[in-house]
């Protein structure tokens, strides 16, 4: 019995890789979360989907790393393979020995391949005669900027840190600005200012929150397309948002102006 590594330049996740596996007629689909940190060319949220054609069986259990490493639960341990690949086993002894399957289909034996892959907490095996690996990346800005011939080479913009920063300046303008209004009248009616609060609050949803959740709505769709334009589209919706906020402390100042004179 020989075993063919076949992951090549990519392996499932160390900690955590999600696998779930579906059936599809006689086909049979293993789905995980790729490595990031040992392969460059993947990134964390990145998937794959390995399908095998015209399966006959397969198994999705014992042993984990632990029974593989400290129990020895394994019964291909003894040939020397790894924990965490992915291998052909030539010269298998399937029909003899195959704990636990699921059957698939029931069809000839002849020219099936037996598969196996070491996952981080279980042990996938199928039977079948062959297979193809599809990748799914994960989407997101940085990732569909880098992807986007039209701008390759360019560093992209780091939405996470301005937008972080735009909301700390912004929110605290707000506040300021509700707090000046408060303190800034003696004696304090406070009839008058739970009105004037909560005419606040109305035209802070209706000016500031609600465009942000459309623009932002719009953006989302802009940048699955072009995530350049993404980013600048991202530019005008805070703008347009903090425009809708200066307004609505202006607004404030004004009734406030005319409830106290």
């Amino acid at each position: 019995m020989t075993f063919e590594q076949l992951n090549k330049g990519w392996n499932a996740h160390p900690n955590a890789p999600e696998v779930e596996v579906t059936v599809c007629g006689s086909d049979v689909t293993v789905s995980f979360l790729l490595n990031p940190y040992q392969y460059d060319s993947y990134h964390e949220g990145d998937l794959a989907h390995l399908h095998f054609s015209n399966a006959l069986q397969y198994r999705l259990g014992a042993p984990n790393d632990e029974g593989f490493y400290s129990y020895n639960q394994s019964r291909f341990k003894k040939h020397g393979v790894k924990w965490g690949e992915f291998y052909l086993v030539h010269d298998s002894d399937w029909q003899q020995v195959f704990p636990n399957p699921v059957s698939v289909s029931v069809q000839p034996s002849e020219g099936m391949k037996h598969y196996l892959f070491y996952f981080r907490d279980e042990t996938f095996e199928c039977i079948a005669e062959s297979y193809t690996m599809e990748i799914e990346r994960v989407k997101n800005d940085e990732l569909l900027f880098q992807n986007n011939e039209n701008y390759r080479g360019r560093t992209p913009m780091k939405t996470s840190k301005w937008v972080i920063w735009l909301s700390i300046f912004g929110f605290a303008f707000l506040l300021a600005s509700c707090v000046k209004c408060i303190v800034s009248q003696k004696p304090i009616d406070m009839n008058k200012w739970i009105l004037l609060v909560g005419k606040f609050f109305c035209l802070f949803f209706l000016c500031l929150i609600l465009p942000a959740a459309v623009l932002m709505l719009l953006q989302g769709l802009i940048a699955g397309a072009n995530a350049f334009l993404g980013e600048l589209f991202l530019f005008v919706v805070w703008g347009c948002v903090y425009l809708c906020g200066v307004f609505a402390a202006n607004s404030m100042f004004k009734w406030r102006a005319r409830t106290f004179g």
